[in-house]
Protein backbone atom coordinates (compact mmCIF):
# COMPACT_ATOMS: atom_id res chain seq x y z
CA UNK A 1 0.00 0.00 0.00
CA UNK A 2 1.26 3.46 -0.88
CA UNK A 3 1.89 5.73 2.10
CA UNK A 4 -0.41 8.35 0.56
CA UNK A 5 -3.40 6.04 1.07
CA UNK A 6 -2.90 6.29 4.83
CA UNK A 7 -3.77 9.99 4.94
CA UNK A 8 -7.44 9.28 5.68
CA UNK A 9 -6.61 7.45 8.92
CA UNK A 10 -7.02 9.22 12.27
CA UNK A 11 -3.81 10.38 13.90
CA UNK A 12 -3.69 7.61 16.49
CA UNK A 13 -3.59 5.02 13.70
CA UNK A 14 -1.12 6.95 11.55
CA UNK A 15 1.29 7.05 14.48
CA UNK A 16 1.01 3.34 15.22
CA UNK A 17 4.30 2.62 13.44
CA UNK A 18 5.36 -0.83 14.57
CA UNK A 19 3.08 -3.58 15.88
CA UNK A 20 4.80 -6.05 18.18
CA UNK A 21 3.01 -9.41 18.25
CA UNK A 22 3.74 -12.12 20.81
CA UNK A 23 2.73 -15.80 20.86
CA UNK A 24 -0.90 -15.91 21.95
CA UNK A 25 -3.84 -18.21 22.54
CA UNK A 26 -7.08 -16.79 21.16
CA UNK A 27 -10.67 -17.34 22.16
CA UNK A 28 -13.80 -15.31 21.51
CA UNK A 29 -16.04 -13.82 18.83
CA UNK A 30 -14.98 -11.52 15.99
CA UNK A 31 -17.18 -9.44 13.70
CA UNK A 32 -15.74 -8.33 10.35
CA UNK A 33 -16.97 -5.08 8.79
CA UNK A 34 -19.75 -5.20 6.17
CA UNK A 35 -18.64 -6.00 2.63
CA UNK A 36 -18.04 -2.82 0.64
CA UNK A 37 -18.10 -4.82 -2.60
CA UNK A 38 -21.53 -6.29 -1.88
CA UNK A 39 -22.91 -2.96 -0.72
CA UNK A 40 -21.89 -1.25 -3.97
CA UNK A 41 -23.73 -3.82 -6.09
CA UNK A 42 -26.89 -3.95 -3.96
CA UNK A 43 -27.15 -0.17 -3.76
CA UNK A 44 -26.59 0.34 -7.49
CA UNK A 45 -29.21 -2.27 -8.38
CA UNK A 46 -31.71 -0.62 -6.03
CA UNK A 47 -30.94 2.82 -7.47
CA UNK A 48 -31.36 1.63 -11.07
CA UNK A 49 -34.48 -0.37 -10.32
CA UNK A 50 -37.40 -0.10 -7.95
CA UNK A 51 -35.54 1.09 -4.86
CA UNK A 52 -35.54 -0.70 -1.52
CA UNK A 53 -33.79 -0.70 1.83
CA UNK A 54 -30.24 -1.95 2.37
CA UNK A 55 -29.16 -2.73 5.94
CA UNK A 56 -25.73 -3.31 7.52
CA UNK A 57 -24.41 -0.92 4.88
CA UNK A 58 -20.87 0.41 5.42
CA UNK A 59 -20.46 4.19 5.47
CA UNK A 60 -17.47 4.12 3.13
CA UNK A 61 -16.44 6.81 0.66
CA UNK A 62 -17.51 4.47 -2.17
CA UNK A 63 -21.00 4.00 -0.76
CA UNK A 64 -21.51 7.72 -0.16
CA UNK A 65 -20.31 8.64 -3.66
CA UNK A 66 -22.61 6.08 -5.31
CA UNK A 67 -25.63 7.30 -3.34
CA UNK A 68 -24.85 10.90 -4.31
CA UNK A 69 -24.50 9.78 -7.93
CA UNK A 70 -27.91 8.10 -7.78
CA UNK A 71 -29.59 11.30 -6.61
CA UNK A 72 -28.70 12.76 -10.00
CA UNK A 73 -31.09 10.19 -11.49
CA UNK A 74 -33.81 11.54 -9.22
CA UNK A 75 -33.50 8.90 -6.51
CA UNK A 76 -34.67 9.94 -3.04
CA UNK A 77 -32.19 8.46 -0.56
CA UNK A 78 -31.89 8.51 3.21
CA UNK A 79 -28.80 6.97 4.77
CA UNK A 80 -28.38 6.71 8.53
CA UNK A 81 -27.38 4.11 11.11
CA UNK A 82 -26.00 1.90 8.32
CA UNK A 83 -29.37 1.65 6.56
CA UNK A 84 -29.93 3.10 3.08
CA UNK A 85 -33.59 3.73 2.20
CA UNK A 86 -33.92 4.25 -1.54
CA UNK A 87 -36.99 5.50 -3.36
CA UNK A 88 -35.87 5.27 -6.97
CA UNK A 89 -37.65 6.29 -10.14
CA UNK A 90 -35.27 4.09 -12.13
CA UNK A 91 -34.40 5.33 -15.58
CA UNK A 92 -34.66 7.41 -17.88
CA UNK A 93 -31.10 8.57 -17.95
CA UNK A 94 -30.68 12.23 -16.93
CA UNK A 95 -29.79 14.68 -19.65
CA UNK A 96 -27.86 17.03 -17.36
CA UNK A 97 -24.13 16.44 -16.78
CA UNK A 98 -23.26 13.78 -14.21
CA UNK A 99 -20.52 14.11 -11.63
CA UNK A 100 -18.73 11.14 -10.06
CA UNK A 101 -17.27 13.11 -7.14
CA UNK A 102 -13.70 12.00 -7.95
CA UNK A 103 -14.59 8.48 -6.87
CA UNK A 104 -13.33 5.49 -8.83
CA UNK A 105 -16.23 3.16 -7.99
CA UNK A 106 -18.85 5.74 -8.95
CA UNK A 107 -16.97 6.31 -12.23
CA UNK A 108 -16.88 2.58 -13.01
CA UNK A 109 -20.67 2.43 -12.72
CA UNK A 110 -21.65 5.77 -14.28
CA UNK A 111 -19.61 5.51 -17.50
CA UNK A 112 -21.00 2.10 -18.66
CA UNK A 113 -24.53 3.28 -17.89
CA UNK A 114 -23.95 6.47 -19.88
CA UNK A 115 -22.64 4.41 -22.79
CA UNK A 116 -25.81 2.33 -22.74
CA UNK A 117 -28.42 5.08 -22.33
CA UNK A 118 -26.82 8.45 -22.86
CA UNK A 119 -27.80 10.19 -26.10
CA UNK A 120 -25.62 13.20 -25.35
CA UNK A 121 -24.25 12.87 -21.85
CA UNK A 122 -21.30 14.53 -20.15
CA UNK A 123 -19.56 13.07 -17.10
CA UNK A 124 -17.33 15.15 -14.86
CA UNK A 125 -15.39 14.34 -11.71
CA UNK A 126 -14.51 10.86 -12.97
CA UNK A 127 -11.54 9.13 -11.37
CA UNK A 128 -10.26 6.57 -13.87
CA UNK A 129 -6.73 5.15 -14.32
CA UNK A 130 -5.14 6.16 -17.62
CA UNK A 131 -5.01 2.56 -18.89
CA UNK A 132 -8.72 2.00 -18.19
CA UNK A 133 -9.65 5.37 -19.68
CA UNK A 134 -7.73 4.57 -22.86
CA UNK A 135 -9.72 1.35 -23.25
CA UNK A 136 -13.02 3.26 -23.37
CA UNK A 137 -12.35 4.19 -27.01
CA UNK A 138 -12.21 0.49 -27.92
CA UNK A 139 -15.49 -0.21 -26.11
CA UNK A 140 -17.15 2.71 -27.89
CA UNK A 141 -16.10 1.27 -31.25
CA UNK A 142 -17.40 -2.18 -30.31
CA UNK A 143 -20.77 -0.75 -29.24
CA UNK A 144 -20.84 1.63 -32.22
CA UNK A 145 -21.08 4.91 -30.34
CA UNK A 146 -18.81 7.92 -29.94
CA UNK A 147 -16.79 9.04 -26.94
CA UNK A 148 -14.92 12.32 -26.61
CA UNK A 149 -12.55 13.00 -23.73
CA UNK A 150 -10.93 16.09 -22.29
CA UNK A 151 -8.81 16.51 -19.18
CA UNK A 152 -11.86 16.90 -16.94
CA UNK A 153 -14.87 15.67 -18.93
CA UNK A 154 -16.04 12.59 -20.79
CA UNK A 155 -18.89 12.92 -23.31
CA UNK A 156 -20.97 10.07 -24.74
CA UNK A 157 -22.87 10.22 -28.03
CA UNK A 158 -25.15 7.18 -28.16
CA UNK A 159 -27.03 4.96 -27.69
CA UNK A 160 -25.19 1.85 -28.96
CA UNK A 161 -26.32 -0.17 -31.95
CA UNK A 162 -24.10 -3.23 -31.48
CA UNK A 163 -24.86 -5.95 -28.95
CA UNK A 164 -21.47 -7.23 -27.82
CA UNK A 165 -18.40 -6.20 -25.86
CA UNK A 166 -14.99 -7.77 -25.27
CA UNK A 167 -13.34 -7.31 -21.86
CA UNK A 168 -9.73 -8.34 -21.33
CA UNK A 169 -6.96 -7.94 -18.77
CA UNK A 170 -7.03 -5.52 -15.86
CA UNK A 171 -8.59 -2.76 -17.92
CA UNK A 172 -11.50 -5.02 -18.82
CA UNK A 173 -11.92 -6.09 -15.21
CA UNK A 174 -12.04 -2.44 -14.16
CA UNK A 175 -15.20 -1.91 -16.23
CA UNK A 176 -16.74 -5.40 -16.05
CA UNK A 177 -19.11 -4.95 -13.10
CA UNK A 178 -20.43 -1.64 -14.43
CA UNK A 179 -21.31 -3.12 -17.82
CA UNK A 180 -22.71 -6.31 -16.30
CA UNK A 181 -25.07 -4.37 -14.05
CA UNK A 182 -26.15 -1.94 -16.79
CA UNK A 183 -26.80 -4.47 -19.57
CA UNK A 184 -29.99 -6.02 -18.08
CA UNK A 185 -31.67 -2.66 -18.78
CA UNK A 186 -30.71 -2.64 -22.48
CA UNK A 187 -33.33 -2.80 -25.22
CA UNK A 188 -31.71 -5.84 -26.82
CA UNK A 189 -29.81 -8.90 -25.64
CA UNK A 190 -26.19 -8.08 -24.81
CA UNK A 191 -23.12 -10.31 -24.91
CA UNK A 192 -19.84 -9.90 -23.04
CA UNK A 193 -16.77 -11.93 -24.02
CA UNK A 194 -14.06 -12.14 -21.34
CA UNK A 195 -10.58 -13.55 -21.12
CA UNK A 196 -9.75 -16.00 -18.33
CA UNK A 197 -8.45 -13.25 -16.03
CA UNK A 198 -11.76 -11.36 -16.10
CA UNK A 199 -14.03 -14.43 -16.17
CA UNK A 200 -12.40 -16.12 -13.16
CA UNK A 201 -11.88 -13.02 -11.02
CA UNK A 202 -13.84 -12.87 -7.73
CA UNK A 203 -15.19 -9.42 -8.63
CA UNK A 204 -16.83 -10.88 -11.74
CA UNK A 205 -18.18 -13.86 -9.82
CA UNK A 206 -19.64 -11.63 -7.11
CA UNK A 207 -21.43 -9.54 -9.75
CA UNK A 208 -22.85 -12.65 -11.42
CA UNK A 209 -23.98 -14.00 -8.04
CA UNK A 210 -25.67 -10.65 -7.40
CA UNK A 211 -27.48 -10.70 -10.76
CA UNK A 212 -28.76 -14.19 -9.97
CA UNK A 213 -29.90 -13.14 -6.49
CA UNK A 214 -32.01 -10.37 -8.03
CA UNK A 215 -33.57 -12.63 -10.66
CA UNK A 216 -31.73 -11.20 -13.67
CA UNK A 217 -31.79 -13.55 -16.66
CA UNK A 218 -28.37 -14.50 -18.01
CA UNK A 219 -26.27 -17.37 -19.33
CA UNK A 220 -22.61 -17.65 -18.35
CA UNK A 221 -20.05 -20.07 -19.73
CA UNK A 222 -16.99 -19.43 -17.56
CA UNK A 223 -14.73 -21.75 -19.57
CA UNK A 224 -15.53 -19.84 -22.77
CA UNK A 225 -15.73 -16.50 -20.96
CA UNK A 226 -19.11 -15.77 -22.57
CA UNK A 227 -21.89 -13.94 -20.72
CA UNK A 228 -25.27 -13.32 -22.37
CA UNK A 229 -27.75 -11.02 -20.61
CA UNK A 230 -31.42 -10.94 -21.61
CA UNK A 231 -32.98 -7.65 -22.74
CA UNK A 232 -35.36 -5.19 -21.07
CA UNK A 233 -35.15 -6.48 -17.53
CA UNK A 234 -35.74 -4.57 -14.32
CA UNK A 235 -34.18 -4.86 -10.92
CA UNK A 236 -36.86 -5.67 -8.31
CA UNK A 237 -37.31 -3.81 -5.03
CA UNK A 238 -34.28 -4.80 -2.99
CA UNK A 239 -34.53 -5.37 0.74
CA UNK A 240 -31.35 -6.94 2.04
CA UNK A 241 -28.69 -6.87 4.71
CA UNK A 242 -25.12 -6.70 3.50
CA UNK A 243 -23.01 -9.68 4.50
CA UNK A 244 -19.93 -9.15 6.61
CA UNK A 245 -16.77 -9.09 4.53
CA UNK A 246 -15.32 -12.54 3.83
CA UNK A 247 -11.95 -11.07 2.82
CA UNK A 248 -11.29 -9.54 6.24
CA UNK A 249 -13.25 -12.31 7.92
CA UNK A 250 -10.90 -14.87 6.38
CA UNK A 251 -7.96 -13.31 8.22
CA UNK A 252 -9.95 -13.57 11.46
CA UNK A 253 -10.74 -17.22 10.71
CA UNK A 254 -7.06 -17.81 9.98
CA UNK A 255 -6.02 -16.27 13.30
CA UNK A 256 -8.37 -18.56 15.22
CA UNK A 257 -7.38 -21.63 13.19
CA UNK A 258 -3.70 -21.03 13.94
CA UNK A 259 -3.83 -19.82 17.53
CA UNK A 260 -7.04 -20.77 19.31
CA UNK A 261 -10.72 -21.17 18.68
CA UNK A 262 -13.79 -18.98 18.47
CA UNK A 263 -16.50 -17.56 16.28
CA UNK A 264 -16.54 -15.16 13.34
CA UNK A 265 -19.81 -13.56 12.25
CA UNK A 266 -19.91 -14.75 8.65
CA UNK A 267 -22.72 -16.48 6.73
CA UNK A 268 -22.54 -20.09 5.62
CA UNK A 269 -24.45 -19.38 2.41
CA UNK A 270 -22.52 -16.43 1.03
CA UNK A 271 -22.42 -14.69 -2.33
CA UNK A 272 -18.75 -13.86 -1.78
CA UNK A 273 -16.29 -16.13 -3.66
CA UNK A 274 -13.82 -16.09 -0.73
CA UNK A 275 -16.23 -18.39 1.10
CA UNK A 276 -14.95 -21.26 -1.06
CA UNK A 277 -11.44 -20.93 0.40
CA UNK A 278 -12.78 -22.43 3.64
CA UNK A 279 -14.63 -25.43 2.21
CA UNK A 280 -11.69 -27.75 2.91
CA UNK A 281 -11.66 -26.63 6.58
CA UNK A 282 -15.37 -27.41 6.72
CA UNK A 283 -14.80 -30.85 5.23
CA UNK A 284 -12.13 -31.49 7.89
CA UNK A 285 -14.66 -30.55 10.62
CA UNK A 286 -12.44 -27.71 11.83
CA UNK A 287 -14.96 -25.15 10.59
CA UNK A 288 -18.66 -25.45 11.41
CA UNK A 289 -21.59 -23.05 11.31
CA UNK A 290 -24.36 -22.22 13.74
CA UNK A 291 -27.76 -23.83 13.05
CA UNK A 292 -29.08 -20.63 11.46
CA UNK A 293 -25.91 -20.38 9.33
CA UNK A 294 -24.94 -16.88 10.46
CA UNK A 295 -21.84 -17.63 12.55
CA UNK A 296 -18.69 -19.61 11.77
CA UNK A 297 -17.07 -21.64 14.55
CA UNK A 298 -13.44 -22.58 13.99
CA UNK A 299 -11.01 -24.55 16.13
CA UNK A 300 -7.24 -24.44 16.03
CA UNK A 301 -5.59 -27.34 14.32
CA UNK A 302 -2.02 -28.37 13.60
CA UNK A 303 -1.24 -29.14 10.91
CA UNK A 304 -3.82 -27.18 8.91
CA UNK A 305 -5.81 -28.95 6.15
CA UNK A 306 -4.90 -26.68 3.24
CA UNK A 307 -5.12 -27.61 -0.41
CA UNK A 308 -1.75 -28.74 -1.72
CA UNK A 309 -2.15 -26.29 -4.60
CA UNK A 310 -4.15 -23.08 -4.12
CA UNK A 311 -5.46 -21.31 -7.23
CA UNK A 312 -5.09 -17.74 -6.04
CA UNK A 313 -6.87 -16.28 -9.09
CA UNK A 314 -10.16 -16.95 -7.31
CA UNK A 315 -9.20 -14.91 -4.21
CA UNK A 316 -6.07 -12.78 -4.78
CA UNK A 317 -6.71 -10.74 -1.62
CA UNK A 318 -6.12 -13.92 0.41
CA UNK A 319 -2.64 -14.63 -1.01
CA UNK A 320 -0.75 -13.34 2.09
CA UNK A 321 -3.10 -15.31 4.33
CA UNK A 322 -2.65 -18.49 2.27
CA UNK A 323 1.14 -18.12 2.47
CA UNK A 324 1.10 -17.81 6.27
CA UNK A 325 -1.33 -20.71 6.69
CA UNK A 326 0.92 -22.79 4.41
CA UNK A 327 3.72 -22.60 7.00
CA UNK A 328 1.44 -24.65 9.27
CA UNK A 329 0.08 -26.94 6.54
CA UNK A 330 -0.15 -30.72 6.54
CA UNK A 331 1.70 -30.65 3.20
CA UNK A 332 5.47 -30.24 3.12
CA UNK A 333 5.15 -27.74 0.28
CA UNK A 334 2.14 -25.64 -0.73
CA UNK A 335 1.98 -24.21 -4.25
CA UNK A 336 0.15 -20.86 -4.50
CA UNK A 337 -0.59 -19.17 -7.81
CA UNK A 338 -0.44 -18.61 -10.67
CA UNK A 339 1.02 -15.16 -10.15
CA UNK A 340 0.66 -14.31 -13.84
CA UNK A 341 -1.56 -12.98 -15.20
CA UNK A 342 -2.50 -11.14 -12.02
CA UNK A 343 -2.44 -7.54 -10.94
CA UNK A 344 0.92 -5.94 -10.15
CA UNK A 345 -0.37 -5.60 -6.58
CA UNK A 346 -0.79 -9.37 -6.24
CA UNK A 347 2.71 -10.06 -7.52
CA UNK A 348 4.13 -7.39 -5.20
CA UNK A 349 2.25 -8.98 -2.31
CA UNK A 350 3.73 -12.37 -3.13
CA UNK A 351 7.24 -10.93 -3.01
CA UNK A 352 6.55 -9.04 0.22
CA UNK A 353 5.05 -11.97 2.09
CA UNK A 354 7.75 -14.37 0.86
CA UNK A 355 10.53 -12.05 2.03
CA UNK A 356 8.87 -11.50 5.39
CA UNK A 357 8.15 -15.19 6.00
CA UNK A 358 11.75 -16.08 5.20
CA UNK A 359 12.86 -13.51 7.78
CA UNK A 360 10.64 -15.38 10.26
CA UNK A 361 12.43 -18.65 9.52
CA UNK A 362 10.16 -20.02 6.81
CA UNK A 363 11.31 -21.43 3.49
CA UNK A 364 9.47 -19.85 0.56
CA UNK A 365 10.34 -18.79 -2.96
CA UNK A 366 8.76 -17.68 -6.23
CA UNK A 367 9.39 -19.83 -9.28
CA UNK A 368 7.62 -20.19 -12.63
CA UNK A 369 4.78 -17.86 -11.60
CA UNK A 370 4.05 -19.69 -8.34
CA UNK A 371 4.81 -19.04 -4.69
CA UNK A 372 6.08 -22.17 -2.96
CA UNK A 373 5.86 -22.27 0.84
CA UNK A 374 7.35 -25.07 2.96
CA UNK A 375 5.76 -26.08 6.25
CA UNK A 376 7.98 -24.41 8.85
CA UNK A 377 8.37 -23.43 12.47
CA UNK A 378 8.40 -19.64 12.72
CA UNK A 379 10.66 -17.50 14.89
CA UNK A 380 10.01 -13.88 15.78
CA UNK A 381 11.90 -11.19 13.88
CA UNK A 382 11.51 -7.66 12.53
CA UNK A 383 9.59 -7.60 9.25
CA UNK A 384 8.19 -4.96 6.91
CA UNK A 385 4.73 -5.18 5.32
CA UNK A 386 5.53 -2.61 2.63
CA UNK A 387 2.47 -0.59 3.70
CA UNK A 388 0.26 -3.34 2.28
CA UNK A 389 -2.68 -3.90 4.60
CA UNK A 390 -3.26 -7.55 3.66
CA UNK A 391 0.41 -8.37 4.21
CA UNK A 392 0.32 -6.61 7.59
CA UNK A 393 -2.73 -8.65 8.60
CA UNK A 394 -1.10 -11.91 7.51
CA UNK A 395 2.12 -11.14 9.38
CA UNK A 396 0.08 -10.48 12.52
CA UNK A 397 -1.19 -14.06 12.24
CA UNK A 398 2.35 -15.34 11.79
CA UNK A 399 3.36 -13.48 14.94
CA UNK A 400 0.70 -15.28 16.96
CA UNK A 401 2.47 -18.64 16.47
CA UNK A 402 6.11 -17.55 16.04
CA UNK A 403 8.53 -18.10 18.92
CA UNK A 404 9.49 -14.77 20.46
CA UNK A 405 8.24 -11.36 19.37
CA UNK A 406 7.44 -10.32 15.83
CA UNK A 407 7.80 -6.62 15.00
CA UNK A 408 5.81 -5.45 11.96
CA UNK A 409 6.73 -2.09 10.41
CA UNK A 410 3.94 -0.18 8.67
CA UNK A 411 1.32 -1.89 10.82
CA UNK A 412 -1.12 1.00 10.40
CA UNK A 413 -1.76 -0.22 6.83
CA UNK A 414 -3.96 -3.01 8.23
CA UNK A 415 -6.24 -0.39 9.76
CA UNK A 416 -6.81 1.12 6.32
CA UNK A 417 -8.61 -2.11 5.36
CA UNK A 418 -10.18 -2.93 8.73
CA UNK A 419 -10.07 0.03 11.10
CA UNK A 420 -10.42 -2.11 14.23
CA UNK A 421 -8.20 -4.99 13.09
CA UNK A 422 -5.62 -4.69 15.85
CA UNK A 423 -8.10 -4.00 18.65
CA UNK A 424 -10.30 -6.86 17.42
CA UNK A 425 -7.38 -9.29 17.66
CA UNK A 426 -6.54 -8.01 21.13
CA UNK A 427 -10.18 -8.48 22.18
CA UNK A 428 -9.85 -12.26 21.69
CA UNK A 429 -6.54 -12.56 23.51
CA UNK A 430 -3.81 -11.52 21.06
CA UNK A 431 -0.80 -10.04 22.86
CA UNK A 432 0.05 -6.95 20.84
CA UNK A 433 1.82 -3.72 21.69
CA UNK A 434 2.84 -0.75 19.56
CA UNK A 435 5.94 1.36 19.18
CA UNK A 436 6.78 4.48 17.21
CA UNK A 437 9.07 4.13 14.21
Amino acid sequence: MDKNRLKSLPSYLKNMGIAIVYPSVLSGRLTPPPSNEMAIRHLWAACLGAGGAIGNCPATDDVRAILKLATQFGADIKFSHHVADILSPGLPFPTSPLTCYSNSRASRLAVPLAMLFGTSTSITGAKIPDSALAQIDSYAMQLDLRITKTSNELSVQGPPTNDWLELKNREGLYWASGFMMAFPLAKFEMKIFMDDFVASHPSTKLTINTLELFGIGYQFDEDAGALTIAAEQQYPPIYSDIENDYKTGSYFLGALAMAGDGQVILPKDSLQPQRNFWKIFEEAKILTFSPEGSEAQINSSYPLPLEKEIDIRHYPSLLPLAAVLATQSSHKITKIGPLFPVSPKTLARAKLISTALNALGANSHIQDSYLYVHASSLKGASVDCGYDGRVAMALALAGLVAKGKTSISGAEAASRICRNFWSDLKSVGAKISFANK
